[in-house]
């Protein structure tokens, strides 16, 4: 069951001037939480109220008794978790959503792109015994994250940048393409979040290729239980909060 809580800041990185990593202490969702769930971060000054609404964040690792969250500035809100420090308090709500199928495979493909890396991250600690291929998407050399982590908790990691500045010179779905092409699509488990587009293109070839595939969709919310019916995602179909955030081609156990 999802819970409110005051979690105290344990440290604040900056990896770049506009993507951070928040280490938070919420034992109670490190107990309950799993790859692909979300939480509810209120991101405004005590006493302001602004911006009002929560703000969805996944849930990118769990160390416990903290959660990371990996994020980049976009707005108020965003801006406002940039000058948390240690000792400061935040309020959110979660575990939320639904999670990542833990099962074990023969070769799992994980693929993500931008910020949507954040919950593979939290997934290879789950599924470290098994074969993992990472492929990392990004614009350009300095938007690639967690490269270390990945190869640590055993992954080999694949890379593509859109200006070739590092690995291959294209979008992470021509890597997966390829892929797909040297392997016996019965091995394969695909796994993916980012941008809406790599997201429906994952889901195409998947479904062309029949292998399984979960996805993590991104969609804004505002309350994050089903309610206002804000985060309906139009491609699947589905309220994201509720339904997902994973998607999936098949029935997971």
């Amino acid at each position: 069951m999802p819970v409110y809580l005051k979690c105290p800041v344990v440290s604040q990185e900056s990896l770049t001037p506009t993507h951070f990593l928040l280490k938070l202490k919420a034992e109670e969702i490190c107990h309950q939480g799993l790859p692909g769930m979300f939480v509810m971060i209120q991101c405004w000054e005590p006493g302001t109220a602004d911006p009002f609404l929560p703000r969805a964040f996944s849930i990118c690792d769990y160390e416990k008794p903290a959660i990371e969250i990996f994020y980049k500035t976009w707005g108020i809100g965003t801006y406002w978790m940039t000058r948390l420090k240690p000792g400061d308090t935040v309020h959110l709500f979660g575990p939320l959503g639904k999670r990542f199928d833990l099962s074990p495979y023969t070769h799992r493909i994980l693929i993500g792109g931008g910020t949507g890396i954040a919950p593979l991250v939290a997934l290879t600690r789950f599924i470290s015994e098994q074969k993992i291929t990472v492929i990392l998407g990004a614009k350009t050399q300095d938007e690639l994250f967690f490269e270390n982590t990945f190869r640590e908790r055993g992954a080999t990691v694949l890379l593509a940048t859109e200006d070739g500045s590092r690995g291959h010179c294209g979008l992470p779905t021509e890597i997966l393409n390829e892929l797909i092409q040297r392997e016996k699509s019965e091995s394969l488990h695909i796994t993916g979040c980012g941008p809406l587009p790599m997201l429906q293109k994952i889901w195409e070839t998947a479904e062309r290729a029949k292998i399984l595939c979960q996805l993590a969709i991104e969609s804004p919310m505002a309350c994050g239980v089903g309610a206002c019916l804000g985060c309906t995602d139009p491609f699947w179909g589905i309220k994201t909060c509720t339904e997902g955030p994973v998607v999936s081609n098949y029935s997971p156990p």
